[in-house]
C-alpha cells in the first residue's frame, strides 16, 4: 500500500532517538579518548615540529568537531521591535 497524502506516520522511533547500544559505545569511546589526552598532545606536538602543514591540516579537521561551522546568511533580515507607542 503506497503512502497517501494526509496520513501521518505512526509508530517507529522518534526523530533523534539513539538506542542503548549506540549510547554505550559513544560513552566508552569518550572514556578511552579522555585517557589518551596526554598521548594526543604529544603526538600533535611531534607532528607540528616535523611537518607544520600536516599539523595545520590535522587541527583544521579536528576543529570541525568542536567549533560550529559558520553559515553564510544570504539576503536581508528585518527585525521589528514593538514599542509601547505601537498598538
Amino acid at each position: 500500500m503506497p503512502f497517501e497524502k494526509g496520513h501521518t506516520k505512526k509508530g517507529g522511533k522518534p526523530k533523534g532517538y539513539t538506542d542503548v547500544t549506540v549510547q554505550t559505545a559513544r560513552q566508552r569511546f569518550v572514556e578511552i579518548c579522555e585517557g589518551q589526552n596526554e598521548n594526543v598532545q604529544t603526538a600533535l606536538e611531534e607532528v607540528r615540529k616535523k611537518d607544520p602543514a600536516k599539523y595545520l591540516d590535522i587541527m583544521s579537521k579536528l576543529a570541525q568537531y568542536f567549533v560550529p561551522k559558520k553559515v553564510e546568511q544570504v539576503g536581508e533580515t528585518v527585525i521589528r521591535v514593538k514599542t509601547p507607542e505601537d498598538k
